[in-house]
C-alpha cells in the first residue's frame, strides 16, 4: 500500500455519513469559500462531476473541481483553454461555501508524490482522490494547486451525502480580460 494512502486512512477516521452534520453555534463554524468556472454555456451542469481523468480523478469518477480565489480558477482553466476560447466564450463563476471543519479533508504537503505536478497527470494523484472519493470520508478534498501550488484547489464529492448542504451561489457573469489572449514578443 502506498505510504500516501496510510497517511490519508490514518488522518482521517472513518465518519458516519448518515448522520446529520454535527450541530454548532453558528459563531463557531469556520466557512471556507471556494469558486467554480465553466463556460457559460455548461452553468446548468457545472456541478455533475467530470467524469473524464483529472489530475486528483481516475476515469469515470463524477469530481467537480474548485480553487480557493477566482483569479486562481482563471488560471486552472486558462492551462486547459485555447488562449481564443477565453476571449470567445462567456464564462461564469461560481461562489461555493463550505464548514471547514464538518465538510474539508486537507491533503498535507508530506503526502504529496513526487511526481504531484507532472503533465501529464499522474497515476499517483489520480489514485489519491479516487481512493478519497470511494471512501467517502468528507465532501471536499483541499490539495495544493499544481498551477500556482501556494494556492489550493477542493475538489468535491458530488455523491457524498452532505454535498447537498454546501451553499452555492451563482452563476455570476466573469469577464476575461482579452489581453490574457495575446502574446508579446519581446
Amino acid at each position: 500500500m502506498h505510504e500516501w494512502v496510510l497517511r490519508l486512512r490514518l488522518s482521517n477516521p472513518l465518519r458516519n455519513h448518515d448522520a446529520p452534520p454535527p450541530t454548532v453555534s453558528p459563531s463557531l463554524i469556520v466557512s471556507l469559500i471556494v469558486y467554480r468556472l465553466t463556460k457559460a454555456i455548461y452553468a446548468d451542469t457545472a456541478f455533475r462531476g467530470s467524469r473524464g481523468r483529472g489530475r486528483w480523478h481516475e476515469q469515470g469518477v463524477p469530481m467537480v473541481y474548485t480553487a480557493d480565489q477566482p483569479a486562481t480558477a482563471l488560471l486552472e482553466t486558462l492551462v486547459h483553454a485555447g488562449r481564443a476560447d477565453l476571449v470567445t466564450a462567456e464564462y461564469v463563476l461560481f461562489r461555493i461555501e463550505l464548514d471547514e471543519d464538518a465538510h474539508v479533508l486537507t491533503l498535507p504537503g508530506d503526502a504529496l508524490p513526487p511526481d504531484w505536478q507532472a503533465w501529464p497527470w499522474p497515476a499517483s494523484t489520480q489514485q489519491i482522490g479516487t481512493f478519497w472519493h470511494e471512501r467517502g470520508d468528507s465532501v471536499a478534498l483541499s490539495v495544493p494547486s499544481a498551477v500556482v501550488p501556494m494556492h489550493r484547489n477542493t475538489l468535491l464529492n458530488i455523491q457524498h451525502p452532505h454535498f447537498s448542504s454546501l451553499t452555492i451561489d451563482g452563476p455570476s457573469p466573469f469577464p476575461i480580460d482579452t489581453r490574457l489572449a495575446t502574446s508579446t514578443s519581446s
